[in-house]
């Protein structure tokens, strides 16, 4: 019922974790997770005239096992559901503890003999604050008044007396939402961190610290680390700071015991509690007669060189400095009060130089006000800076001669598509950035540019002879025609829009409620859906009068319904309870020019808007709309356009985010899907000739 740092007594006298072995006759049985045969073969034990203590929950308490605990002992308390019972291992990942709560009630019992038996018995660990109470000090605590009861009372008075101060004892037992016990020597619960392996730490003379760093790591941006230290009685402020310079684990540890150092008053011994074995391991090889080449290029030469310097001058004044190796997020007070510290470090100490933390053989650069080394987030922020030096001297108007208005710039072909609004450059560029370096990004590369070497292209540069396609004899091979138009690459182009129209339906279908995705499906196919039984007749209704119309209907209204009972687009999108239907239409045109886009959703809205005039005849109680979804062959789109459609059918906005992204990935594989085609293709040309 509290960290591993509690004294053990286990049957064999050995213990997993952490502790020292109490082979006391005050014996604790556990009895939360044991079978029913092992509690009987234990009930043997259960002597009232013997001091022991068992925990049991009632779901798996045997009822045999429960007699007998209820004629030998009783219940001292009850640990209600969802108390917090336990501290779980901390995670080296998050660098966090987390508290455990309880699903049932569990008991404490104590035998008839620990009810009856003197205080100083119950508690055989006597403290300062048990020999108040026992000399009479501190008349305030209930456990003095509850000893003076029952040494005033009857034997009944002074066994319940005995039995409050037990109850107060395990009231005292306390442990944080976190799973970190309080740094508070007093408390039951941090009492027993003595027993831990840095218990010895505790009792030494002198100034007791611990130290320690952390390094956190956040996607795109900057590592984050920082450190601390914590003297236990807080015999010295407690301090913390931000650490900079190249991200590793050894920086941030190297300046807690740096600050321990600097504020730990010289004249006293030192103790410092640190769960970093690779700073200790560093300092050792400082006490080498040389001083190697490995040591002397090391990233923190000059953090290092600094914590040795105030070593020494501890040294020189007589006084001790000890290093002791604690177990990093195991529930030890000092060490997780720094580790607590250290995390929310986010300020700069002035007081504290920041060369301390830069690597003397590296190159620096000012990055995000904070000095870093050359990486790949320094790389992508003088790329970006550099594009945008870049664009505003294109976009800066040339001078006219003296009298005449400045001309606006004439920008180049890639750059006036790269800078068209609204057509999903932001996502085309993250996706672009998350590409690896193969030959699938080069064609990319070469598309966005208009450069792909088709056959139109070279010809142009001189290395083609022909700039007509060899496939298909068009007079020019443009990346247009390989795209959207060879009739060679027909069956190509046509896998290339149901992978994405799938991806597209499939996405909505797994991110939307309620909603029904229908792919194929002819008008008269709807009447066929699985419908609730509420809207069984009114669905139906509709598409009987279609078919009764066909049947005995003449002239146009005849044709009318004829031709709309055939129409199939990409899909539909049905809500039975909201009674909305969408009719939906996705299209990989060529996004070349730039109305491309606007020009295809405005063709497919006009192709369906006589079909959803009719349907809204047919449903007049219903929302009957049309959704277009353009995806140019170099991931081009309207974000408002998308953003609009996939609201309407309540996707959320993360999974909005990363269906779109995920489409501009599909529709850049499927425009070198269809390269690969091509190249099949006039490969087996030339082995037919």
């Amino acid at each position: 019922m509290a960290p591993s740092s509690f004294a053990y007594a286990s049957w064999t006298g050995t213990s997993a974790d952490w502790g020292s072995p109490d082979r006391s006759s005050r014996l604790i049985y556990s009895l939360l997770d044991t079978t029913p045969e092992l509690q009987q073969s234990l009930s043997h034990r259960l002597q009232p005239d013997r001091v022991w203590f068992a925990l049991t929950r009632r779901s798996n308490l045997d009822r045999g096992v429960k007699r007998v605990l209820e004629r030998t002992g009783q219940v001292v308390k009850v640990f209600k559901k969802g108390t917090k019972v336990a501290a779980s291992k901390g995670s080296s990942s998050t660098g966090k503890l987390r508290a455990i709560q309880n699903l049932e009630d569990w008991c404490v019992w104590a035998s008839n003999a620990a009810t009856q038996t003197g205080l100083d018995t119950v508690g055989a660990q006597t403290n300062a604050t048990d020999r108040a109470a026992e000399s009479g000090q501190d008349r305030g605590d209930p456990i003095h008044e509850a000893l003076m009861a029952a040494q005033a009372g009857t034997s009944n008075s002074r066994e319940t007396a005995r039995i409050r101060i037990l109850k107060h004892r395990l009231d005292d037992i306390r442990l944080t939402t976190d799973g970190v016990v309080p740094l508070d020597l007093a408390c039951a619960s941090s009492r027993e961190a003595l027993l831990g392996p840095a218990g010895a730490a505790y009792m030494r003379s002198g100034i007791v610290v611990a130290t320690d760093g952390s390094l956190k790591k956040d996607g795109a941006m900057p590592a984050a680390m920082g450190a601390a230290f914590v003297a236990k009685d807080g015999r010295v402020q407690a301090r913390s700071v931000a650490v900079f310079g190249q991200p590793s684990s050894i920086r941030p540890e190297l300046t807690g015991i740096a600050l321990a150092l600097e504020e730990c008053p010289i004249e006293e011994d030192l103790t410092i509690l640190t769960d970093s074995l690779s700073s200790m391991d560093l300092l050792q090889s400082m006490q080498r007669g040389d001083f190697p080449l490995s040591l002397y290029r090391h990233s923190v030469r000059h953090l290092l060189l600094h914590v040795v310097t105030l070593l020494n001058k501890r040294a020189a004044a007589g006084r001790i400095t000890r290093f002791i190796k604690v177990r990093a997020h195991r529930g030890e007070p000092l060490n997780e009060a720094a580790d607590a510290l250290a995390a929310a470090a986010a300020d700069l100490d002035p007081g504290r130089p920041v060369t301390m933390d830069l690597d003397p053989e590296a190159v620096h650069f000012m990055y995000r006000e904070t000095w870093v080394e050359w990486d790949k987030k320094v790389r992508e922020d003088l790329v970006q800076r550099a594009a945008e030096l870049c664009l505003n001297r294109m976009l800066r108007p040339k001078r006219g001669r003296a009298g005449t208005a400045a001309s606006p710039p004439a920008l180049p072909l890639t750059a006036a598509w790269m800078l068209r609004p609204n057509q999903g450059r932001d996502t085309l560029g993250k996706v672009l950035g998350d590409m690896s370096i193969s030959t699938a990004k080069k064609q990319v590369l070469q598309s966005i540019a208009g450069a792909f070497p088709c056959n139109a292209v070279l010809h142009k540069w001189g290395i083609a002879p022909s700039p007509a396609c060899a496939l298909c004899g068009h007079p020019a091979e443009t990346q247009s025609h390989v795209q959207c138009s060879c009739p060679v690459l027909k069956e190509a182009r046509i896998r290339a829009h149901h992978n994405l129209a799938q991806r597209l339906w499939k996405g909505i279908r797994d991110a939307s409620k309620g909603w029904i995705i229908t792919t194929e499906q002819t008008v008269a196919g709807l009447q066929g859906l699985p419908q609730p039984e509420e809207l069984i007749p009114e669905w139906q209704r509709a598409w009987d009068e279609l078919t009764d119309l066909k049947l005995g209907g003449e002239g146009e209204d005849m044709d009318t319904d004829a031709t709309t009972r055939r129409k199939r687009p990409d899909a539909w999108a049905v809500h039975w309870g909201m009674r909305r239907l969408f009719i939906l239409e996705f299209t990989r045109p060529n996004d070349r020019d730039a109305l491309a886009l606007q020009d295809t959703d405005s063709l497919k809205t006009a192709r369906y808007i006589p079909l959803r005039d009719r349907l809204v005849t047919l449903l007049p109680a219903w929302e009957v709309g049309i959704q277009t979804y353009t995806m140019g062959i170099r991931g081009s789109h309207d974000p408002d356009r998308w953003h609009t459609n996939l609201t309407q059918l309540g996707l959320p906005a993360t999974r909005m985010e990363a269906l779109v992204r995920n489409l501009t990935l599909q529709a850049l594989t499927e425009l070198t899907n269809l390269y690969s085609t091509r190249y099949a293709a006039l490969h087996c040309l030339q082995h037919a000739q």
